[in-house]
């Protein structure tokens, strides 16, 4: 190891432990402790400036943005230290929630953004300083026509960093470039400028990553959509997303304006025009050139840039600085003009660079047009990267192209680039007759599931055969009950659980209705069950009044569930179906208290036909299953079922997981928290497009 990769290693452990002593100082309730971590911190700082004296002049102008960050936060860490201990040693339980809330987001959008996409960028986003020209006419500023009536366009200064660019466009910036020119990696680097800000002064707003396709499926006001976003892509509690959104607490970096489709893009720009004048939050636009200005409407931001293509000059430098393996690139792009003009955006270099490393010019072909030179450069890059070292190959690569070209057109036609397996919807199944397959599928796991609780607890005293009755006729409400719900409502994760009269009054109605359809033909069944049970008139008489107070029972019961929303805390961990398999844990939680309950109420019930231990243990039993399946397990058991037909069609593999990491590693997919994205929208249609040739 050098002397300078030493010393970058003990500045960022450094670094590191002063954020971890910051937070001490912020959260803990223990003076003596904040003075303690007060000292380490100035500590820290001290090693860091010795460790900078003696690095600086080592590295010279090669020296990464995270040690130029610190270096920048070293120059008035003594000012920093003194603010945030006179503001943060008295604050209260919600100000350090507030707080940690806030640093775990920033430290949230770092990790799925930053680390996770900008810094694994394909094309070496680091090795490319990008071209940017400055465009008056792209945007609507209302003093345009007064102070520069002639828009002009103009070069902005080789160097100028994104977020100075920003600042001078008023914290209000429209990015426009030609397909793959870098407008997400442009927008990831003023994510990672901005983070920087936001980490150091806890005033700055929080920066978050959208992507304006999702805007397009409802097309409702932007902070709706905002706060959803929020909750669905970062697992964020909407109590604490709202207010984030209502207090103007974001910087808005929203992507793919262009994949919002033609015909509600017009009212995409308002909707966000229509928030802006609304909230004065700091926000920058990405999208395609020639998608952005067919529009009669322009965003009424600061200024806009347009990206410019690369010269011959940064491609070829790009090509030296990846080492001596890429030259025989450099003599390829000589002979053929065609793949000189592919490599004027950094994606199609990187892409070129990685397909015809360690190939000759004999292998390059003839092509008519760029569009087919493209083609031929995907098909070629995908099967290099089913060729590359690594683990070795889990899946065949024909079976690879299917799933991920499946993949792909449903995130296109549903205007999606993320891809969630929460989000997997019955709407994905390829026909109609899957999709009453799935209904069908629920039905029975969830009638089956209580048929056997009820059925069980009922043969302890009434025999196998009004057993075998209950089970069956409880079942097959139950099974009716859900079929109806998984009709007609999408799956949605059931995560952390809380009270909330918001929430009760927000699902009051839909749940009376399904309450009163309990009570009335649970009731009955139950009635029925205690009065065939001991077959006598009046025994069925009372048991159909003791049935009618038992269904009821479980409708307050149900209705009341409704009444359970998110928690406020943020959850610190992201990892792929974690909402689904918080979905079945809290089922599993909740479960055995219904069950408690159910089986108290049905031993009093019971104890009326002189039957308290059939009562208690149908109640149980029941209660433990439609516990399971109330707080959250029929989510769970919705998707097992859904997956199982996607995997049974051939259209996703069992293990999807395991293949979505498989894909990563391969360079087709990025991992972003716990989603997955195509490495770029091009690639993603490039699999789109083998869906239709198939």
């Amino acid at each position: 190891m050098s002397r300078k990769t030493d010393l970058e290693e003990h500045i960022r452990e450094s670094h590191s432990l002063i954020r971890e002593y910051e937070d001490i100082i912020r959260l803990s309730d223990r003076p003596k402790e904040k003075l303690r971590a007060k000292r380490e911190i100035e500590a820290q700082w001290r090693l860091i400036e010795g460790y900078l004296s003696e690095y600086l002049p080592l590295a010279g102008e090669d020296v990464p943005d995270s040690i130029e960050q610190i270096a920048h936060r070293s120059e008035s860490w003594e000012e920093e230290l003194e603010r945030l201990t006179a503001e943060a040693v008295f604050g209260s339980r919600e100000e350090r929630r507030a707080y940690r809330n806030r640093r775990t987001m920033l430290e949230r959008v770092k990790s799925f953004w930053v680390q996770d996409v900008l810094e694994q960028s394909l094309h070496g986003a680091t090795l490319l300083a990008l071209r940017m020209e400055e465009q008056e006419d792209v945007v609507e500023h209302p003093w345009n026509q007064v102070l520069r009536p002639s828009p002009t366009k103009r070069a902005l200064p080789p160097g100028e960093k994104i977020g100075e660019v920003f600042d001078e466009m008023g914290g209000a910036l429209l990015i426009l470039g030609e397909p793959g020119s870098g407008k997400t990696t442009m927008l990831l680097e003023l994510a990672r400028e901005t983070i920087a800000r936001a980490e150091r002064d806890p005033e700055q707003p929080i920066p978050v990553v959208f992507n304006l396709s999702s805007w397009a499926d409802k097309r409702r006001p932007v902070a709706e959509w905002l706060v959803d976003e929020l909750s669905v892509k970062y697992i964020i509690p909407k109590k604490v997303a709202r207010p984030w959104v209502e207090d103007d607490d974001l910087l808005l970096l929203l992507d793919g304006l262009d994949e919002v489709p033609l015909e509600c893009r017009e009212d995409c720009v308002r909707a966000i025009n229509e928030f802006r004048l609304e909230h004065m939050v700091p926000v920058a636009v990405c999208s395609r050139a020639a998608e952005y200005h067919v529009l009669d409407t322009r965003l009424k931001l600061g200024g806009g840039i347009l990206l410019q293509p690369l010269t011959p000059q940064q491609v070829e430098a790009y090509l030296v600085k990846a080492g001596p393996e890429f030259q025989v690139v450099s003599s390829l792009l000589e002979r053929d003009e065609m793949l000189q003009e592919l490599t004027r955006t950094p994606l199609m270099l990187g892409i070129i660079a990685l397909t015809y490393q360690g190939t000759s010019a004999s292998d390059l072909g003839e092509f008519d047009t760029a569009e087919a030179h493209r083609k031929h450069i995907f098909d070629t890059y995908v099967q290099r990267m089913f060729e590359r070292r690594g683990r070795e190959p889990q899946y065949s690569s024909a079976q690879t192209l299917h799933w991920l070209s499946w993949l792909a057109r449903l995130l296109t036609q549903h205007h999606q680039n993320q891809f969630y397996l929460e989000q997997l919807q019955p709407t994905w199944l390829p026909a109609r007759g899957q999709h009453v397959l799935y209904v069908i599928g629920v039905s029975l796991a969830a009638g089956l599931g209580l048929g056997l609780g009820v059925g069980l607890g009922v043969t302890v005293g009434l025999g196998a055969s009004t057993g075998l009755l209950a089970g069956l006729l409880l079942g097959l409400i139950r099974a009716l009950l859900a079929g109806v719900r998984a009709a007609k409502q999408p799956i949605r994760s059931v995560e952390k659980l809380r009270w909330s009269w918001a929430e009760l009054r927000l699902r009051l109605r839909d749940n009376v209705v399904y309450s009163l359809s309990l009570s009335l033909l649970g009731g009955l069944s139950i009635g029925l069950v205690f009065g065939l049970g001991f077959g006598q008139s009046g025994t069925l008489a009372r048991g159909l009044g003791i049935g009618l107070i038992s269904g009821l029972f479980g409708g307050v019961v149900f209705t009341l569930a409704g009444g359970l929303g998110s928690d406020e805390a943020v959850d610190t961990r992201i990892r792929p179906n974690q909402g689904i398999w918080r979905s079945a844990s809290n089922g599993l939680r909740l479960g055995p208290v219904v069950s408690i309950v159910s089986g108290l109420c049905g031993g009093v019930v019971g104890g009326l036909v002189g039957q308290p231990v059939v009562g208690l243990a149908s109640g149980a039993c029941g209660g433990l299953i439609d516990g399971w399946l109330l707080f959250g397990g029929e989510m769970a058991l919705r998707h097992l079922v859904l997956r199982l037909i996607l995997w049974r069609t051939g259209v996703l593999p069992w293990d999807l997981i395991r293949f979505l990491d498989y894909a990563t590693e391969r360079v087709f997919l990025r991992k972003v928290g716990g989603g997955y994205i195509f490495i770029h929208r091009l690639l993603q249609d490039y699999f789109a497009e083998l869906w239709e040739r198939e």
